[in-house]
């Protein structure tokens, strides 16, 4: 069984170290009643699906070689999420904000359509953050597998 849980817990705890404190800040500062929402939402610093990916792309680089075509699999797969997380989503969610700012002028409040989802994309910052928080997830989770377990 740890044969398939060894690639998903660092995935998982790369999203937990990168998620955990957007959610604690979130929860201190702004919106202390929305914890299931922020914790499952998108957007933010850091990004969580870098996080993810990055720690997963590092443990089968430790654990399949960093020369094998699993690892190069897993790079393109983490390359793509951070293109997706940093172009395509931030420039979606800019677009969703213009288009509701639209509509809330052509429409009066009898006629309003319900506002489009704001889909959140991350900053070049944000995604650089997922990126080491998840590196060093895997790194970590890769040496104490090594000194505790194997």
């Amino acid at each position: 069984m740890y044969e398939y849980i060894q690639y998903f817990l660092p995935l998982f705890f790369g999203w937990f170290f990168a998620q955990i404190p957007k959610v604690t800040y979130i929860m201190i500062r702004k919106k202390p009643d929305s914890f299931f929402r922020t914790l499952m939402s998108s957007g933010g610093m850091p990004s969580t699906h870098t996080a993810s990916v990055m720690a997963l792309v590092t443990r089968i680089g430790f654990h399949e070689s960093f020369k094998g075509p699993l690892f190069a699999l897993a790079l393109v797969f983490a390359v793509v999420t951070m293109y997706d997380a940093f172009n395509v989503r931030l420039a979606c969610g800019h677009v969703i904000e213009h288009v509701n700012r639209i509509e809330s002028r052509l429409y009066t409040d009898d006629e309003k359509p319900e506002p489009l989802p704001l889909v959140k994309g991350h900053t070049f910052p944000e995604v650089a953050v997922g990126f080491f928080i998840g590196v060093a997830v895997g790194i970590v989770y890769s040496l104490v597998e090594a000194h505790c377990i194997g």
